[in-house]
């Protein structure tokens, strides 16, 4: 009876490492989804307090920012790409749903890689430091898609 459950698992082992692993490639900066350039035109390329936001955003075809009193908003006019700003403090974009999330996620890590010139793994949330300055790098794909900056 042993070597016949034994023989079983094995197979089952066998069968399973012979599955083909999945593969994710990491896109040019020019091919990557478009929230993820725009996290990386905007909230990185502004990171220490995000001041130069605004400029950056319409050039993702953004619209102007509105002060909703506790933060800044701008998004597209179909609402495709959205920006949310706190000024010195977070920097968020969000998308409708994408169906690959683990491309979006090596493309992100390799766009906060650029940036600051460390080797950035594609899970997150990640801690990062960008010029002496502490942040929290987080995607979340849930009901769409949300890159956010927060500094620490």
């Amino acid at each position: 009876m042993k070597p016949a459950i034994f023989s079983t698992i094995a197979l089952l082992f066998i069968a399973a490492c012979d599955q083909p692993a999945a593969v994710t490639t990491q896109t040019s900066p020019a091919q990557a989804d478009i929230g993820v350039r725009a996290f990386a035109g905007i909230c990185l390329a502004t990171a220490l307090s995000f001041k130069g936001a605004a400029s950056k955003s319409s050039g993702f075809g953004l619209g102007s920012l509105r002060d909703m009193g506790f933060m800044q908003m701008a998004s597209t006019p179909d609402n495709s790409l959205a920006l949310q700003l706190t000024a010195n403090k977070e920097c968020v974009i969000t998308t409708p749903d994408r169906s690959n999330v683990a491309q979006l996620r090596q493309d992100l890590a390799a766009a906060i890689s650029k940036v600051t010139g460390q080797n950035i793994p594609a899970s997150f949330p990640q801690g990062v430091n960008i010029n002496g300055q502490s942040f929290i790098i987080q995607h979340d794909s849930n009901g769409g898609e949300a890159y956010v900056m927060l500094k620490k």
